[in-house]
């Protein structure tokens, strides 16, 4: 079973992480490693140009800044960048280790 899982609600950065919590999860830190998968995810589980809050990237949080993955019209695609915080979003969790 796959490591992360899309919460498709719509919250602000703030409350990521207690979206993920909630189901027992954490928010998703992507490497380069699960980043096809997390595009993947996302694209099949919020359609194309959609996009999900994450913790951080390859190990880092850009000084805490508000980071969402986000996907384009087709696959491959996937962008990490970062989006005014209380913008709605979904989120990507991932298994607590």
């Amino acid at each position: 079973s796959s490591r992360l899982s899309v919460v498709p609600c719509k919250v602000g950065h703030s409350e990521a992480a207690s979206a993920c919590a909630q189901k027992g999860m954490a928010l998703a830190a992507i490497t380069s490693t699960s980043f096809d998968q997390a595009s993947q995810l996302i694209y099949n589980r919020l359609g194309p140009d959609s996009r999900a809050w994450v913790a951080s990237y390859n190990g880092d949080n850009y000084n805490q800044a508000c980071l969402a993955f986000s996907v384009g019209a087709t696959l491959p695609s996937g962008n990490i960048n970062t989006f005014d915080c209380n913008e709605p979003s979904a989120v990507l969790c991932q298994a607590k280790n």
